[in-house]
């Protein structure tokens, strides 16, 4: 019995201190590889969404709406959509690595596999929330209510 309640109250305090954790800022290289192995690689890559934000002058963060979309990439198995208004760009994955922190996507057209167009997502936290892709701001949308609720989360 005794074991059960320490194992229980361990595992309450491990939650509470998960609840506290805050993301912490990643030393920013632009699209430059980074060194080491970080947490957000341990996300699959296979179904994401990444809407693009901004940052007002209190520190909130927002949409950034072009009419009414917001820009985003979604990966999905192999599909990869750049949406920007109403303009949707489909692609499919040839190939993506890990460079450091960094994910590097190899994408084609299907009706041209031979071009190739190369996409950069750096992480700019610790948890995998903001992102740099293409030089915006996006956050991942698994994170979007933790990052609209608490917009001192993740200094600029």
């Amino acid at each position: 019995m005794k074991q059960r309640s320490i194992l229980w109250g361990g595992l309450l305090g491990l939650a509470l201190l998960c609840l506290g954790m805050k993301p912490q800022p990643v030393e920013h290289q632009g699209a430059q590889p980074q060194s080491g192995v970080s947490k957000v690689q341990q996300r699959s890559w296979e179904r994401r969404t990444f809407l693009r934000v901004k940052r007002d002058r209190q520190g909130r963060y927002s949409f950034r709406k072009y009419g009414t979309m917001v820009p985003s990439y979604r990966i999905d198995g192999k599909s990869f959509v750049y949406t920007r208004g109403k303009e949707v760009e489909s692609f499919l994955i040839r190939s993506s690595e890990d460079r450091g922190a960094n994910r590097i996507f190899s994408l084609y057209y299907e009706r041209d596999p031979e071009g190739v167009n190369l996409y950069c997502f750096v992480p700019l936290d610790s948890l995998g929330m903001l992102w740099e892709i293409d030089g915006q701001r996006f956050v991942d949308s698994v994170y979007l209510d933790r990052l609209l609720a608490q917009p001192d989360t993740v200094k600029k």
